[in-house]
């Protein structure tokens, strides 16, 4: 079974100058990402699998290296760990 992953409910984000702030209402926290992270986190308002967000980040960010997966598979751990978006169905 392929995981997909979206945002996670009671989150609102800014974006100023390049830098995004995720509010999460309920945890009462902000998380703040830089430009990439925050066009990863602007693609999980829909699910989507690993594999569907390295090839957006390919294309927008013109890259394609082995490395990409790993990372991003690393950043979506992070902003589970942080409650910021969750496993979809």
């Amino acid at each position: 079974m392929t995981t997909h992953y979206k945002q996670a409910p009671d989150c609102e984000t800014v974006e100023v100058d390049g830098e995004w702030m995720i509010l999460h209402s309920e945890q009462f926290t902000i998380t703040k990402l830089n430009e990439t992270g925050g066009f990863c986190w602007s693609l999980l308002k829909e699910a989507l699998t690993i594999d569907e967000l390295v090839l957006s980040y390919e294309n927008q960010y013109k890259k394609n290296n082995h490395k990409t997966k790993n990372e991003l598979q690393g950043f979506l751990s992070e902003l589970v760990e942080c409650g910021l978006i969750e496993h979809a169905v």
